[in-house]
């Protein structure tokens, strides 16, 4: 019974994509199963960017968090077709400037030094799973001897 009541918020999460529907179980699996439990659009690259500018215009919303049908063709179908479409109307950048991210919030590429990371390096961390691996210790202790 436990199950069921944890099965409820997930079904109304669901289900409010289109609140005044009767959702049937098949309704509800076979919605999820195209792509999780958000809005669904399928169409061809001028009608799906017209839904995705729909939406911003609507709610001011500022980015998309895209699920997959088939892996990898869905995201090459969103780089090689949507972008193109989008870049086209304005609504997605064709480049990016230079620099890493920490750059460009920061405006600097390396930690500074009051930052508790910032003595931290790959050569420093190796030295240490070295030494712990020497020892032994942790996950990084030695594996038997195979017989």
């Amino acid at each position: 019974m436990w199950r069921a009541k944890r099965a409820v918020p997930l079904f109304e999460n669901i289900t409010r994509a289109d609140p005044d529907r009767r959702w049937t179980v098949r309704e509800v699996a076979e919605h999820v199963s195209i792509g999780g439990i958000g809005p669904i659009v399928v169409g061809s690259p001028a009608s799906v960017a017209d839904q995705l500018e729909g939406w911003i215009d609507d709610t001011d919303l500022d980015g998309f968090n895209l699920a997959f049908v088939v892996r990898p063709e869905t995201f090459v179908d969103v780089v090689d077709l949507l972008a193109p479409e989008l870049q086209r109307r304005g609504r997605y950048k064709k480049g990016y400037e230079s620099g890493t991210l920490r750059e460009k919030l920061f405006g600097r590429a390396r930690l500074g030094r009051e930052h508790p990371a910032a003595g931290a390096s790959m050569v420093v961390i190796d030295q240490r799973i070295s030494r712990r691996r020497s020892a032994g210790k942790g996950m990084f202790r030695k594996s038997a001897p195979r017989r």
